[in-house]
């Protein structure tokens, strides 16, 4: 984020979420910088805020294996920042601004690509994602976890 130059343009970064391996790290650095703000975990009231009152969501994750996150942003209206190749990804089939996780400028490239968008850009990749994700079936989700259980790699 303090690469991206956002701070210059007025935004803010808000972190939420509970703390996990290298918390102290992102504690340390995020102080040092203006407008990054951790939260913690918030409850869900402050979550619907949160999502009402950001410009985009944004998740360069290695460990958020179920996509779940950025398909929950789709559905507030939220264009997402997310990592390539990964289930985030496939939860919006691609719709969605996807970066190296391991790169600080692919993300600070997508932090500025993500307030960049047009009102109808972000509308679109918004309502593409979503519809993406709502094409699932409960049925449908359910067999693919199954498989999956079932089916472990060779």
């Amino acid at each position: 984020f303090a690469q991206s130059g956002l701070v210059e343009q007025g935004y803010s970064h808000v972190i939420c979420g509970p703390r996990g391996h290298g918390s102290e790290y992102i504690e340390t650095v995020a102080q040092a910088h203006e407008n990054v703000h951790l939260l913690g975990r918030v409850s869900d009231a402050e979550l619907r805020w949160l999502y009402a009152n950001a410009s985009g969501f944004v998740l360069p994750s290695l460990l958020e294996g179920f996509g779940v996150p950025v398909i929950e942003a789709a559905y507030r209206g939220l264009p997402s920042v997310v990592s390539a190749n990964t289930a985030q990804e496939e939860a919006v089939n691609g719709h969605a601004i996807c970066v190296d996780p391991m790169s600080v400028e692919e993300i600070a490239e997508g932090f500025r690509k993500n307030v960049g968008l047009s009102p109808k850009e972000s509308r679109d990749m918004v309502d593409a994602g979503d519809a993406h994700a709502k094409a699932w079936t409960r049925e449908d989700y359910l067999a693919a976890w199954r498989d999956v259980l079932l089916n472990p790699p060779e």
